[in-house]
């Protein structure tokens, strides 16, 4: 990071609120993601780092209600993660991102054809039956 410190920083966590509230107000999205791959940050990170997730993202969500926000808000989890091919185990699913973000309007879904299985994108199925 440009500033040389860790989102386990209070500091760097206002600086984050500052930003999306500067998003939210100027650009006036729709939706508005607040963390991306929330499970998969969760399953790779040290429990510090996503701790500090959680909690910069609720209190940027919690600023944003009480600023009146008309966006959506939302986080992104990331599909291999949850159905347990990045562990190498049983399916884990959503249900500690949903208790860990109360705040959901939406939910991002992103896949890596490669944590699926797939050597090539191409060979991902355009269905999923």
């Amino acid at each position: 990071m440009a500033l040389g410190k860790s989102i386990t920083d209070p500091a760097i966590q206002q600086v984050y609120r500052e930003y999306v509230a500067a998003v939210d107000t100027i650009l006036r999205p729709e939706y508005l993601s607040l963390a991306a791959e929330t499970n998969l940050v969760r399953a790779i990170a040290p429990a510090s780092l996503y701790s500090a997730v959680v909690t910069m993202t609720n209190d940027a969500a919690t600023e944003r209600r009480a600023n009146a926000t008309t966006a959506k808000l939302m986080i992104s989890v990331q599909v291999e993660v949850a159905w347990g091919k990045l562990q190498g185990g049983p399916y884990v699913g959503i249900a500690q991102d949903r208790t860990d973000f109360p705040f959901l309007d939406a939910l991002g879904l992103s896949s890596y054809p490669y944590l699926g299985g797939y050597a090539d994108p191409n060979d991902v199925p355009d269905d999923v039956r």
